[in-house]
């Protein structure tokens, strides 16, 4: 309510206004005891209720400077309201803003409201002009505008993407080609720092943590050596820095080629397992001197694929990647037992010391009581026969803290032979494994160097009808993604999910535009033929599965599990990475602070995260994209799921099954999921038991459609849900009863939603 030149408020007339506006928004009246605007939960109600769009500014003071926060908005609706948010710690304040412009230095678009422009800039007329052209267009959303190749070239991943192999084959020196062998592995010890800091009403920090040892292990033509640093060296972290560069050094020179012109990659491997979220974040700080700085960073603001640090002396340049991006194990000693590991991970009691006790409990000589090594968070104790194992490792140091060396080391050390394992199969199929950044890039260069024969592609173009006596579910069958405008109304989206919506003040009864997949095809019925596009037989990648699955059963037979893991995880990776869109790893910039909250000014831009002094990686969203992967192939992929999918449930479900007791609520590529009315005297363990309408039927072909004992097999189905819950028993919560109130939710709302029948 700013003062105009028509009228000028008193301050008794605004807080009854405030209050008449306090009513007609949250349908009580004013009471004393009101605790205050809840900006998380009642501004979307706010919003709708006043058909505004709300606009939040907040102030920095480093520098100083005022900069858009957030945008609340309606489409379609002109009102803009521009407030200013003050938080000190303790309060938070909302001040409203008359004039932006004279506050900010800035002058926003007024169809986006992202894009900012500075006032005191010449050319300012020009760029707005500009600018605004684009965002009439698009109605102030970024529209990606894909880039596709000019010229028409053979998807050859295993080539394309290694600059060195693409020059010895163009030269015929392919016998030259060797795998990037040496590398330095490297693990941090971290100690548990409890702050218990608020972050307003929904968040709160319980602890962090504090680096106190740091060791690597480094793996070179001379042989294999360690070493380490922890707290008790002043600026320990930039002393082992110093030491990885050194070491680096050598590891480069034995990477290199002998031939100085053949392209080669000089950045050495510097790898841990897990490390992309929690490790490279805590020598961030680090990777920013005066000797050295980060010259590359891939990945998003959340995680990390690889950082590249560069010397700035030297020219030495250090790629940080995570070993996970090239396996599926969650927990390292997985990793090692199924990839020929020689050494067995340590034990450690990481709960029991933390930033008050450490100093105290490493000088200690004598080895951890048992019940150090309790784990709180899992609800775990050591055993009796593991703790022994680990007394006959301690008696051999004098100290924890010697104890601590040995483990730090010991991580690094028995990460060697599975990465060395997975370079030797790669390297088998003239793949680098650590030139690429993923397994999935690494699985799709292996089946595309085995994809030898030509595929034929045949476009004709015509139209036709298809007679409504020939359309069926099939030809619309799911999944079916539609972007639809649905109206959040009780008799849209039923009433259970209606009365959710109210109850926790979110909009309702208006109309929102989602991305949805739906059974029904919203009377958008493909009655109509444009073109049709014909291919020769799919069987090129036969090859590559038949030799993928061979390996893994015979592996399983031989029990050789690291060999039956590595098949398993090329054949679950290489699929979908031909229609996968990686650019937005490639979007993160690194920018100064000042740069950084220029981008902020920008209609682009996504978030940032703050690395170390000064230096932010800012994550940016492109008007462009590139397209340059073989989409027929997904497409394939995506059409053979489909089949499947309606195999299975024209085939056996609506055979076997009483389908006027299931429901059908969503499906992938890979999975199903049905709502089934069974016995409710029985639990989810039940799974189609008491919804079987042809018992011989279902003898007679099950065996053909489900595994046995939840063992997976190709084109076969598994339901292991019994298996998830016991998984979740071990953590020691009634996760049934939670599961339990999920599951009649879901089915509560498939029913009673227009959007499933």
């Amino acid at each position: 309510m700013p003062n105009s030149k028509d009228k000028r408020w008193k301050d008794c007339s605004r807080i009854a206004e405030a209050k008449r506006i306090f009513h007609r928004v949250n349908g009580v009246e004013f009471r004393d005891n009101y605790q205050g605007f809840d900006f998380f939960n009642d501004i979307d109600n706010f919003i709708n209720k006043e058909q505004v769009n709300v606009h939040m500014y907040t102030y920095s003071d480093s520098p100083p400077r005022y900069e858009l926060l957030q945008n609340y908005t309606i489409d379609n609706k002109e009102k803009q309201f521009n407030i200013l948010f003050i938080n000190d710690g303790n309060n938070a304040h909302i001040m409203y803003i008359s004039d932006v412009e004279a506050l900010t230095g800035f002058r926003y678009c007024n169809i986006c409201h992202r894009q900012a422009f500075r006032i005191k800039d010449p050319n300012l007329q020009v760029s707005i002009r500009n600018h605004m052209k684009k965002c009439q267009k698009n109605g102030g959303k970024i529209v990606k505008k894909v880039i596709l190749e000019k010229f028409a070239k053979p998807f050859v991943p295993h080539i394309l993407s290694n600059k060195t192999y693409k020059y010895l084959l163009a030269n015929n020196l392919t016998h030259l080609f060797k795998p990037t062998q040496y590398y330095i592995t490297y693990d941090i010890e971290t100690l548990e720092k409890k702050v218990n800091e608020k972050f307003g009403d929904c968040s709160q920090v319980i602890a962090t943590l504090v680096p106190y040892a740091i060791a690597s292990t480094v793996k070179s033509v001379s042989g294999i050596h360690s070493f380490y640093f922890d707290i008790r060296t002043d600026d320990f972290l930039d002393k082992w820095l110093e030491q990885l560069f050194e070491e680096a050094k050598q590891v480069k020179k034995d990477n290199k080629y002998k031939d100085e012109t053949i392209p080669q990659y000089f950045e050495v491997p510097v790898i841990w397992f897990n490390s992309a979220k929690f490790d490279t974040s805590l020598v961030f700080k680090n990777l920013k001197s005066k000797d050295w700085t980060i010259s590359k960073y891939l990945g998003s603001t959340s995680i990390t694929k690889q950082i590249v640090v560069k010397h700035k002396q030297f020219g030495v340049q250090l790629r940080f990647v995570d070993f996970k991006i090239y396996t599926t194990h969650t927990r390292l000693k997985d990793c090692v037992r199924d990839f020929g590991g020689i050494y067995k991970k340590g034990k450690f009691p990481h709960e029991f010391i933390n930033t008050n006790n450490y100093m105290e409990e490493l000088n200690k000589s004598e080895p951890f009581p048992i019940n150090a090594f309790d784990n709180q968070l899992r609800n775990k104790k050591l055993s009796e026969l593991k703790y022994k194992e680990y007394l006959v490792e301690a008696v051999k140091f004098k100290t924890r803290w010697d104890y601590l060396q040995h483990y730090n080391i010991l991580d690094t050390r028995i990460l060697i032979e599975p990465i060395d394992f997975l370079i030797n199969l790669m390297f088998k199929y003239k793949v680098d494994m650590l030139t690429n950044i993923s397994m999935a890039q690494c699985a799709n260069a292996i089946k595309y160097a085995m994809f030898v024969n030509q595929m034929y592609l045949f476009v004709a173009e015509v139209k036709g009808h298809i007679d409504e006596d020939y359309l069926n579910e099939v030809i619309n069958w799911a999944p079916i993604l539609r972007n639809i405008d649905i109206k959040t109304s009780k008799e849209t989206i039923g009433e259970f999910m209606y009365n959710l919506l109210v109850e926790h003040k979110l909009p309702h009864d208006s109309v929102e535009r989602k991305l949805t997949n739906l059974v029904d095809t919203m009377n958008q019925v493909m009655n109509e033929i444009v073109s049709v596009t014909t291919f020769t037989k799919q069987t090129n990648f036969n090859s590559f599965v038949k030799e993928f699955m061979s390996i893994r059963q015979q592996a399983k037979a031989d029990h050789y599990d690291g060999l039956s893991q590595f098949a398993k995880i090329i054949l679950n990776s290489t699929f979908g990475g031909d229609c996968l869109n990686s650019e937005k790893y490639s979007n993160t910039k690194l920018l100064s602070s000042e740069r950084t909250f220029l981008q902020h000014m920008m209609s682009g831009f996504i978030n940032s995260t703050e690395l170390n002094d000064d230096l932010y990686a800012v994550q940016v969203d492109k008007d462009n994209c590139h397209c340059n992967t073989c989409l027929q192939v997904a497409y394939f992929i995506l059409d053979s799921a489909k089949f499947w999918y309606v195999n299975f449930i024209y085939n056996f479900m609506h055979k076997a099954y009483d389908m006027n007791r299931m429901h059908f609520i969503q499906c992938d590529t890979d999975s199903l999921t049905w709502a089934i009315s069974g016995d409710s005297n029985r639990g989810p363990e039940q799974l189609f038991e008491a919804v079987i309408k042809d018992q011989q039927f279902y003898d007679r072909y099950k065996d053909c459609v489900y595994t046995n004992n939840g063992k997976k097999k190709i084109l076969h189905l598994s339901a292991n849900i019994t298996l998830a819950f016991e998984t979740l028993d071990s953590l020691g919560i009634n996760w049934k009863s939670i599961w339990k109130i999920i599951y009649e939710a879901g089915i509560k709302y498939a029913c009673e939603s227009k959007l499933c029948h």
